[in-house]
């Protein structure tokens, strides 16, 4: 079975429509003028030029409504698409596949759960099975890898998001202690899940574990155009662990190409990269994680 296909890849859609006032007017006042009679065209065409006339008023104001009708026909295409569908019309997506949203469950990660449901329909021992029982056992689950790492078993890598991100937590809690607790009972429960009936296929060796963040430290010097506002430096480096979060998958390398295309944002004029020194190599048990990051100001290139 194949790989469950990342949506944001796909092509637009040839459903949703673009939207176009000029172009919505210009059909108007053709299809007005085309009721006149012969004799008479020019002068309506001369007055359908004039700002404020009533005609033209009635014609502009026809448009804009056919633009809103069309607009909601691209919205209710849209509900019925797993890429574009929110909220409630997610929902309903979900429940022909008998996937229920889970408590505070973002779209992403319902969406990828439904993929999941999908592709697992086949039966209990392909790969988006293994991935659709993890990510249903606990919300804290954001993702699964599943390899055989030796003949005849199979080990389920669980990427796990933090108490932080899972839910609010008190102030003065101890993170790295919560944390711990934290991921071993989410390995607990869907190892569970796993070993009730109809978890897995039955005689299938079984190993659920942690997958492994591989630490992205980067350090860089900026050098800036003339016209760089002079806090860049500053907003690549708060902007930059956010990219790098959005980028990580289980499995997905960290070009210095695309490291480098992040760091090349408007008013950078060179970027002296020192770290990473090459592509970072992930794990299909693993995934990037923002580390250390210092980006140094290297002021105005000449």
């Amino acid at each position: 079975m194949s790989a469950i296909i990342d949506l944001d890849l796909l092509p637009p859609p040839d459903i949703i429509e673009s939207l176009d006032f000029e172009r919505a007017y210009a059909a108007r006042k053709a299809r007005f003028l085309s009721l006149y009679p012969e004799d008479e065209i020019a002068d309506m065409a001369a007055k359908l030029e004039i700002e404020g006339e009533p005609i033209v008023i009635v014609l502009q104001e026809s448009a804009y409504a056919e633009l809103i009708i069309r607009a909601r026909v691209n919205d209710a295409a849209r509900s019925n698409l797993l890429a574009f569908a929110l909220g409630g019309d997610l929902d309903q997506l979900g429940a022909f596949y008998g996937v229920e949203r889970m408590p505070n469950e973002n779209n992403a990660r319902f969406r990828r759960r439904i993929q999941a449901q999908i592709a697992a329909i086949a039966g209990n021992g392909t790969r988006e099975r293994y991935v659709a029982v993890a990510l249903e056992a606990h919300a804290a689950v954001k993702n699964a890898a599943v390899l055989s790492r030796a003949p005849g078993s199979v080990d389920v890598a669980l990427w796990i998001v933090d108490l932080d991100e899972f839910l609010p937590l008190p102030p003065n809690t101890d993170y790295p202690a919560a944390n711990a607790g934290h991921h071993a009972a989410v390995l607990a429960v869907v190892q569970a899940a796993f070993d009730a009936a109809g978890g897995r296929m039955l005689g299938v060796p079984l190993t659920v574990y942690e997958a492994v963040p591989v630490p992205v430290a980067v350090a860089a010097t900026i050098y800036r155009e003339a016209s760089a506002p002079a806090n860049l430096v500053a907003t690549l480096q708060a902007s930059l662990p956010a990219a790098l979060a959005a980028h990580a998958e289980l499995g997905r390398d960290l070009p210095l190409s695309r490291l480098m295309a992040w760091l090349h944002a408007a008013g950078v004029s060179r970027v002296e990269l020192t770290a990473p020194a090459a592509d970072v190599i992930i794990p299909a048990d693993g995934y990037a994680a923002p580390a250390q990051i210092t980006l140094s100001d290297g002021g105005l290139a000449w």
